[in-house]
């Protein structure tokens, strides 16, 4: 079972931010998900969420907010596994295009509302963690 930490980055318009993936990856190819990734031996979730978003995005995050935990599969290449997800989100003022500068994985980023995630190409159980952001997303920040 693969153990991974994600990042919600949340703007001042409500927005929250994800990268896309470049096609060739193994791993949501040519989808929009979430900052962040493995949490390696010894590590906790809360370290790996900030090395992760420092290594992605060039941002040091010192506070994130543990949001929720759960399980999905995902596949991998030809391969269905289980993976333990820990969200994070946080209050962001980042610029957008100055993100764009900093990415360090991924092949673009951009702010989304609800309503645009509908254009978005993304994994279903990621949309629907998107929904429940949106949903509380007052109390988040």
């Amino acid at each position: 079972m693969r153990r991974v930490a994600l990042m919600v980055p949340i703007n001042k318009e409500k927005k929250i931010l994800l990268q896309h993936r470049e096609p060739g990856i193994l791993i949501k190819p040519d989808h929009w998900a979430f900052f962040g990734g493995h949490i390696e031996d010894g590590e906790n979730e809360e370290d790996a969420v900030k090395r992760e978003f420092q290594e992605e995005l060039g941002v040091a995050e010192e506070f994130p907010k543990f949001f929720k935990h759960d399980f999905t599969r995902e596949r991998i290449q030809n391969k269905e596994e289980i993976v333990e997800r820990f969200f994070y989100v946080m209050a962001f003022d980042g610029n957008e295009s100055d993100l764009r500068k900093q990415l360090r994985e991924g092949d673009n980023l951009g702010f989304f509302s609800r309503d645009e995630l509908e254009t978005l190409r993304m994994v279903s159980n990621d949309r629907e963690i998107c929904y429940e952001i949106f949903d509380v997303i007052d109390t988040l920040l």
